[in-house]
């Protein structure tokens, strides 16, 4: 709190760079110790549309606070999530940290993005989901099929959503071709479905639409998991069957056509 308001009295245009150390040292953040649990000031996402009393919604980092803790040139100088965005797909895109740009668009407000940016950034995800980087079970993965899930459920593009999940749940079968995945079982193969599954889920229940519908969306999604990848079928059926009991009795009853169609499967 203390860096956010000083931030926001435009400390550093006031302040010599000695005076910012000592004010640092005094917050407690010139220490190794704080390394571990001081945000990174060159890593602030822009802050959500709020009413201006909410002191905690307002951004440390707006246009007139930047100061000399970022240059107008630096990917985070940049405060709204469009440009911000941009900034980061023109700077790492084709580049070797490329790997790292899904982990950091996660911070975004993808609703928020402009039609050409969502579009650069669906591309950008389509094509690196597939490379080396994003191993079907790692983090960074998990935050791609986050942002992909978001973007898609803006659209209500459900055909590109689950075209999107059939693509990683193939990937997985083909690394993992020869284990038959168990429900939270705790090893590689389990985390991956989990991962897809729960995009899954969080894209089904961004939709705009009644709750009966986003649990059809769900089990729609899980189902061509499970034709994607076989030997994972009992498996999304034991997630898909746990849902059940999220929903009302109408909402969660939407699920019951692909609950009994993955039942009788081997």
């Amino acid at each position: 709190m203390l860096i956010g308001q000083a931030l926001r009295s435009r400390v550093a245009e006031k302040a010599s760079a000695d005076q910012i150390v000592s004010l640092a040292a005094a917050c407690g953040t010139a220490s190794e110790d704080a390394a571990s649990w001081f945000p990174h000031l060159d890593l602030v996402a822009p802050a959500p549309p709020a009413p201006l009393e909410l002191w905690n919604a307002s951004d440390p980092l707006s246009a007139d606070a930047l100061g000399m803790w970022l240059s107008r040139e630096h990917p985070f100088g940049k405060r709204s999530d469009d440009d911000l965005a941009t900034a980061l797909l023109d700077t790492m895109a084709s580049s070797e940290s490329a790997h790292l740009l899904a982990p950091l668009l996660f911070h975004l407000d993808v609703r928020r993005l402009n039609l050409p940016t969502a579009d650069r950034v669906r591309n950008f995800l389509n094509n690196a989901s597939i490379t080396g980087a994003f191993e079907p079970n790692g983090g960074a993965m998990q935050r791609l099929l986050s942002i992909e899930a978001r973007l898609r459920a803006e659209i209500a593009d459900e055909a590109g959503m689950q075209s999107f999940l059939v693509r990683e749940a193939k990937r997985a079968a083909e690394r993992w071709r020869d284990i038959t995945v168990t429900p939270r079982g705790g090893d590689s193969s389990s985390a991956a479905l989990e991962m897809i599954m729960e995009a899954a889920a969080e894209f089904s229940f961004a939709l705009r639409m009644p709750m009966a519908e986003q649990f059809r969306a769900f089990a729609e999604c899980g189902r061509v998991v499970a034709d994607a990848w076989p030997r994972a079928a009992q498996a999304v059926l034991a997630l898909l069957d746990s849902a059940v009991g999220v929903g009302d009795t109408e909402s969660s009853g939407a699920l019951w056509p692909v609950l009994l169609d993955l039942r009788t499967r081997p």
